[in-house]
């Protein structure tokens, strides 16, 4: 699951009038008067000196509540309710679009094999909307069946690049409102969403079309800047000194715990941080070894499972530099053991082999 950048939940669903209000727009605590959009849980409105302000759940909720993305979902078919107005894309490459007046807005329904939030007309042009808040609705949808007169189309509007937004606003780097932030994104700009289909594609077959490019940063600094701070260059050529080898294993160990630690700061992905926490509860066995069974394992938990499926192409490479130095680590100490054994043969035999540390 994509990792949220916004703290808390940006609008409450008042009870009176069913508006969804942002947190500069009501009475602190439970006098908000409002409640989860998701859960339906009452809200507080926190509005500290210190901490960022939000809503949050006033009691415990049993199981998983997206409020974020519910009430982002639920504040944009406010806003184009009540204002009529849309930001369309350019199908064609080179231009952005603009803002377009709607004739009618529709509530919710089925469409191309999907359910669309709603409906919006302009002219004859019917636009099935849909809010996709986890990038997956794109290969839910078919349009092999349509014909070019069908006046149909399917746009996607991208709920995590408007999320992140909203994240700006609340860290102090826009300078408005949760509310006029959303109607800024939705009814000025048009780079949060795309045509997934439009009559006129067929007409425009050898033109270059719009692509879409969200504005949501992929996050990697903070994930590439740890494993360059990190970077651990492993010599193939061993040094000669027994001594010198254990300070080598227990560069690696000072190595994995650095990259390993504090995992929310630099996680890209809801998961990230639980495949750190095993690595470092279950595979660094002590001060100074490795274990090679567990490491094993977590990687076949990486590769495996719907939770490995989930990370980034980041994190991944992350972790696989994570594998590469605790595989050294194991074969450091593979070395070293039999160096050990080696060492106690040629003492009691009165010869000792040259060492031969290559792990080539």
């Amino acid at each position: 699951m994509r990792k949220s950048y916004t703290f808390g939940i940006p609008f409450g669903l008042q009870r009176e009038s069913g508006l969804f209000l942002d947190i500069t727009e009501v009475s602190r605590g439970i006098d908000c008067n409002c409640i989860c959009p998701a859960c339906k849980t009452d809200l507080l409105a926190k509005q500290g000196e210190v901490k960022l302000w939000h809503f949050s759940h006033s009691t415990a909720v049993a199981g998983d509540c997206d409020g974020l993305m519910e009430a982002i979902r639920g504040k944009i078919i406010e806003v184009i309710n009540e204002h009529r107005v849309l930001g369309f894309p350019n199908l064609l490459a080179g231009d952005d679009g603009g803002p377009v007046s709607l004739n009618e807005v529709i509530g919710s329904g089925s469409m191309f094999g999907g359910t669309a939030d709603l409906f919006v007309k302009v002219n004859d042009l019917c636009v099935a909307v849909f809010l996709d808040r986890d990038r997956s609705i794109s290969a839910k949808l078919t349009f092999d069946h349509l014909h070019p007169s069908e006046r149909v189309a399917a746009l996607r509007i991208d709920l995590p690049d408007i999320e992140y937004e909203i994240s700006q606003v609340q860290l102090g780097r826009r300078k408005t409102t949760y509310s006029e932030c959303i109607e800024s994104l939705i009814i000025d700009e048009t780079s949060s969403r795309e045509w997934l289909y439009h009559p006129l594609m067929h007409e425009l077959e050898s033109e270059p079309l719009q692509e879409y490019r969200g504005r949501e940063p992929s996050e990697e600094g903070p994930l590439l800047q740890r494993l360059a701070d990190c970077k651990m260059k492993l010599p193939d050529i061993l040094p000669g000194s027994h001594n010198a080898l254990v300070r080598l294993q227990q560069d690696t160990i000072v190595c994995l715990c650095r990259l390993t630690v504090r995992a929310y700061d630099i996680a890209q992905t809801d998961e990230f941080p639980l495949f750190l926490r095993y690595f470092r509860l279950h595979c660094l066995e002590n001060s100074e070894h490795v274990s090679y069974e567990r490491l094993i394992c977590w990687q076949e938990m990486i590769s495996k499972t719907q939770e490995g499926q989930s990370l980034t192409q980041n994190e991944l490479e992350y972790l696989h530099e994570i594998v590469r130095i605790a595989l050294y680590n194991h074969r450091l100490n593979n070395v070293s053991i039999s160096d050990v054994k080696n060492h106690d043969t040629g003492k009691e035999s009165g010869r000792v082999e040259p060492q031969n540390y290559s792990l080539l």
